[in-house]
């Protein structure tokens, strides 16, 4: 597991790098602004990087049964045992960063699709529900794009919606009490329990 490079600050993750270990820095981002796109080839210096739940042991991925074998806008995401797939492959881009150089939000991109992870904003609640499942769907820098990286300890850390303000976690409802393969993620009010939080594999 890469280490963290930086630690939390004020209660916000200052900075990125959690899975990227020195990838991401606020030199690719310019001071109180969103990184647009064309900063890109910056952003994605370091390696992808898997995401493993605490509470189950297994990784994020792109749903490859989908239809589109996970290329689609709107492929929900699940957990799977971790593998070497690029549908578990992600990549930390910098969205915005405050005064002092650290980065306050990022957007996580998938090694397979290209796309970015967002709670469903075609779920009835304009993504701002409990419950809403987190899709995949074409970047675009939008707020609901915008994770924040709250540290809970021991490397594992929630993964804080801007737009929402929810987090992201397992579903438990399942049938299998969030612990199966394919078993989706969505996003929740955060609590701080295993399910939500994740780690860097």
């Amino acid at each position: 597991m890469r280490s963290i490079t930086r630690s939390c600050l004020a209660g916000v993750l200052a900075v990125a790098p959690f899975l990227l270990g020195s990838g991401i820095t606020a030199a690719n981002a310019a001071a109180g602004t969103s990184v647009s796109l064309a900063r890109s080839a910056a952003a994605y210096a370091a390696a992808p990087i898997r995401i493993q739940n605490r509470r189950s042991g297994k990784c994020l991925e792109v749903n490859q049964a989908d239809g589109t074998f996970g290329l689609g806008n709107g492929t929900g995401i699940v957990q799977y045992t971790c593998h070497t797939g690029a549908q578990q492959q992600w990549t930390l881009f910098a969205e915005a960063v405050d005064g002092a150089g650290n980065i306050l939000y990022v957007s996580f991109i998938n090694g397979r699709s290209g796309k970015c992870l967002e709670p469903n904003q075609a779920d009835g609640t304009s993504g701002l529900g409990n419950g809403t499942g987190i899709v995949q769907y074409t970047c675009h820098h939008g707020v609901q794009q915008h994770w924040r990286q709250i540290a809970m300890g021991d490397g594992y850390f929630l993964f804080q919606n801007r737009r929402s303000g929810l987090c992201m976690e397992v579903n438990q409802a399942d049938g299998t009490a969030g612990l199966g393969n394919g078993t989706g993620v969505l996003q929740y009010t955060c609590h701080g329990g295993a399910q939500q939080q994740w780690r860097a594999a």
